[in-house]
């Protein structure tokens, strides 16, 4: 439940986290987690009715291997007119990850990345004209990070050479970063 106080915007599953917000074209776009393995993240669009009642539509749902525990929609951004979110599921036969493009009409996957200690794209910004993706393996112990980039939204560089070594953990790098991702 999201209460912005003049309203509350609930998905009916008590299951599901917020793991990201952007706001694009006009809508608040609202990317969930789901903690409890069976099922997968969605993201929603939401709007907000004459009363103030907030409703979500959910636009899309993960898919990848079986719904796993920490399933997510971590990051959420807008380039060059279009958004952009990442997606992970850590399924343990097949970790999965994907970044997804939305024109405002079709939600197209645009990159993707799956297998056994894959890295995974996990948070979005933009520098400039360029957008770029950071994420870490899928076991937190080993493995190097993935640093990706694109100038056209559709066609991924990987740049992980410019990373030095193996950080310890993905979870550090909201704080890297920042948590502002505008």
């Amino acid at each position: 439940v999201v209460d912005a106080g003049i309203g509350s915007l609930s998905f009916g599953v008590p299951e599901r986290n917020i793991t990201s917000l952007c706001k694009y074209d006009g809508s608040l776009y609202v990317g969930t987690g789901l903690w409890l393995s069976g099922s997968f993240a969605h993201i929603y669009q939401t709007s907000i009715t004459a009363t103030g009642v907030w409703t979500g539509t959910s636009v899309l749902t993960g898919s990848g291997g079986t719904g796993a525990t920490a399933n997510a929609f971590p990051s959420m951004i807008e380039y060059k007119s279009k958004l952009y979110a990442s997606y992970f599921n850590p399924t343990t036969a097949t970790a999965t990850s994907v970044i997804y493009q939305f024109d405002g009409t079709t939600w197209t996957g645009v990159f993707t990345s799956s297998g056994a200690g894959q890295l995974v794209p996990y948070h979005l910004f933009v520098d400039k004209d360029t957008l770029y993706a950071i994420g870490g393996p899928d076991n937190v112990t080993t493995g190097n990070h993935q640093l990706l980039y694109t100038t056209d939204g559709t066609t991924w560089t990987d740049n992980s050479t410019t990373l030095e070594g193996s950080c310890g953990s993905r979870l550090a790098f909201p704080l890297l970063f920042g948590f502002d991702q505008s």
